[in-house]
């Protein structure tokens, strides 16, 4: 397999791609030659063996033609800017800490911050003069939704005979487990948690991010549409809203289907974007320079403050764009 890695590398080098892709190409492939030096991954050295074999036939058929299929392109920049960039060098902190956030509060706070809850007993009741099954309705909803009373932590410290105040700060209760054990010991639905600056910020950047108008901009999603940032709550029978437990449920599959959009349209990484716009004046093959702007002109980059940043050939038309 070492044979075919450097035959691999052999063939990226007599390529007409520019430096980069290949550099990064190249270190893709014997990242995953070293993961497969363990006797006992069979089945990923299998892998990795076809795909050396492959990407081989393909490369060494390209040299001799002079011509890379859009397909085969498509691949080796997916390759090179996304599977070789691990997503801490392409997606800023505020991006990662919502993707891996599993602490029960943290998740709360997200869905409070990002999504707009919509009642459809209001939509039912717009032609409707009945004030009194709204306030019925409102009142039920805030008894649902009341969070327990300040003693609750008080509670909380006495339980686990935390008794000094640096240990009983909120950071310190999210970063354990103990906290979500005492939610269940005690039937705690919901709870109002004061969260530190950094977290704060991550969740308001992150809310700049789906507020952005480009966040809808189909330009970026050729195969899948933003999602709704509103939560519809149906009313029951009774005219009251449906169960806490059922509200959550709804909170919580909306919050993994944006993590699931996400994760289907990943930045790059911003050093990356401002490498290939910069592909016009690559000394290069032209053919190879237009691809390069097609692939990237619906790619885009993430800063840390929750801004999105575009390609320059992102308004260009695709047949168009040198």
């Amino acid at each position: 397999m070492k044979e075919q890695l450097e035959k691999l590398a052999s063939n990226f080098h007599k390529s007409c791609l520019d430096a980069r892709t290949i550099e990064y190409s190249c270190q893709f492939f014997h990242k995953k030659f070293e993961k497969c030096q363990n006797p006992e991954k069979t089945a990923r050295r299998e892998y990795l063996q076809k795909a050396l074999t492959y990407y081989n036939a393909q490369l060494s058929q390209m040299n001799e033609t002079n011509h890379i299929p859009q397909e085969l392109f498509n691949d080796i920049y997916s390759i090179a800017y996304f599977q070789n960039r691990p997503i801490a060098e392409r997606c800023p902190r505020w991006w990662r800490q919502f993707m891996y956030a599993t602490d029960e509060p943290l998740q709360r706070l997200y869905i409070n911050s990002l999504f707009k809850i919509e009642h459809h007993i209001y939509k039912d009741f717009k032609d409707i003069d009945d004030k009194e099954t709204l306030r019925e309705y409102d009142a039920y909803f805030d008894k649902q939704h009341n969070s327990p009373p300040v003693s609750i932590l008080e509670s909380f410290k006495d339980l686990y005979n935390s008794s000094d105040q640096e240990s009983t700060k909120c950071k310190n209760l999210l970063d354990g487990s103990l906290l979500q054990a005492f939610y269940k010991e005690n039937g705690i639905e919901d709870i109002q948690i004061a969260f530190d600056e950094e977290t704060n910020q991550n969740v308001r950047r992150l809310s700049l991010f789906t507020q952005s108008p480009l966040f809808k901009d189909k330009l970026y999603y050729k195969r899948t549409n933003p999602p709704s940032m509103k939560i519809e709550f149906p009313g029951t029978v009774f005219g009251l809203p449906i169960a806490l437990k059922r509200q959550n449920v709804k909170k919580r599959k909306k919050l993994q289907e944006l993590r699931r959009f996400m994760l289907n349209v990943e930045p790059v990484a911003i050093d990356d974007l401002e490498y290939l716009d910069k592909s016009i004046h690559m000394d290069i093959d032209a053919k190879i320079k237009r691809k390069i702007q097609v692939w990237v002109r619906n790619k885009y980059a993430l800063d840390e403050q929750g801004q999105f940043i575009r390609s320059k050939f992102c308004n260009r038309p695709a047949d168009n764009v040198i």
